[in-house]
Order: structure tokens, then sequence, then C-alpha cells
């Protein structure tokens, strides 16, 4: 019984080192837009890291809204945490001083502005950063007499205030 006791104690002050260092990485929190978050913010993280000198980069998913990506450069370990809440969850995240930075699928809002004042001129071109934009295509059924539509009407159509074929 001595002997397992020992081997136990053992193996756990072999270990903790190994935790310890585990604990000690560095992290970037980046939380926001669900769509940003799922694919392309972790292949532009993965990317990223990798022109700057990382090495054994690994995308974990932790949760269904959470995925970290993991990454050593001289023997230090970083943690890219990409949090996928929304983008309201996101700013609200950067000006709580949870993240450091925002992924947003929009302007931020004259309140998110506001409240973010002590962040900088958060609606300004020197604070963002696109990384896609969103394209759409309208396709109709080949028996709807739709032959053409605006960029107008698509904007009525996909705000909500045409919601009937017969008004475009």
């Amino acid at each position: 019984m001595l002997r397992l006791v020992s081997r136990a104690a053992l193996l756990a002050c072999l270990c903790c080192p190994l935790l310890a260092h585990a604990q000690e990485a560095e992290r970037l929190r980046v939380h926001g837009s669900n769509t940003l978050g799922s694919r392309l913010m972790p292949a532009l993280v993965e990317s990223w890291l990798g022109s700057i000198g990382y090495t054994g980069i690994q995308r974990i998913a932790v949760n269904g809204s959470l995925t970290e990506v993991h990454a050593v450069r001289d023997e230090q370990p970083l943690v890219v945490e990409i949090g996928r809440r929304g983008s309201a969850a996101g700013m609200q995240a950067l000006i709580r001083g949870d993240s450091e930075l925002a992924m947003m699928s929009r302007a931020p809002t004259a309140a998110e502005r506001d409240a973010g004042w002590q962040l900088g001129e958060i609606g300004s071109p020197d604070q963002q950063f696109v990384v896609a934009l969103n394209g759409a295509r309208v396709l109709v059924a080949a028996q709807n007499p739709l032959r053409s539509i605006g960029v107008a009407q698509l904007r009525e159509v996909l705000a909500g205030r045409i919601d009937n074929w017969r008004a475009l």
C-alpha cells in the first residue's frame, strides 16, 4: 500500500510541472459574430500564428460556442480563444475587458459606440478591419413571373418591408 501511495505521489510530482506549464499559456480572446467565429476566424488565426513562427497549431472545439487555437513559439504557449455568441455579445465583452478583439458582422451601433467611448472611436475605420463581405443571390422558381429585381427592392425584401411577390 505504501508503495502504491509513493508511486502516486511521484506521478503527481512529475505531472505538476506539465500542469503548471499548461496554465501559463498567454490568452488572446476574440469574441463576437457567430458567422465569423465558426470557420473564418479560426482559419485566419491558424494562418496568422503560422506566419509569425508558431508551431504545434491545434484547433480545439471547447463547446458549441467556443473554439480555442493552441500554439507554441519559443517554448511559450499561446491560446487564442474564439467565442461565438453574436456581434452584440462580442462588443459587450470588448467594452467589459473580457475580450481583446470583437468580431462583428455589422457596424457598431450608436449605443455601442457610446458605451465603448473609453476604447477610442470604435466607429472609425482606424479601429476596424474588414475581413469579409456578405453577398446575396436571389433565386426564384421558373414559374414565378418576376424576371428582375433592383437593389432597392432586394433591400426592402431582406428588411422584411416587402413580403409579397405582387409588391415587386
